[in-house]
């Protein structure tokens, strides 16, 4: 996926209906749990477990694109 990586860039392409905000959030979020595979990561940002995640595009899926804030 050729994903724009500005949040600008991705709010203006999924209110065009280019992208699919769940498809890049997932495969962005599976990138970040593949590089962090075994790592304790010192940082104090965890990375959402999948049901969060889930949980949290399921209410993404509720509101209109173009009301949503960066």
């Amino acid at each position: 996926m050729n994903a724009p990586l500005t949040a600008t860039a991705i709010r203006e392409a999924v209110i065009a209906g280019t992208l699919s905000a769940p498809a890049f959030l997932r495969e962005r979020w599976q990138q970040l749990r593949r590089l962090n595979d075994g790592a304790r990561d010192p940082a104090w940002i965890s990375l959402a477990g999948e049901a969060q995640l889930e949980g949290q595009l399921a209410a993404l899926a509720q509101r209109d694109p173009a009301q949503c804030q960066l």
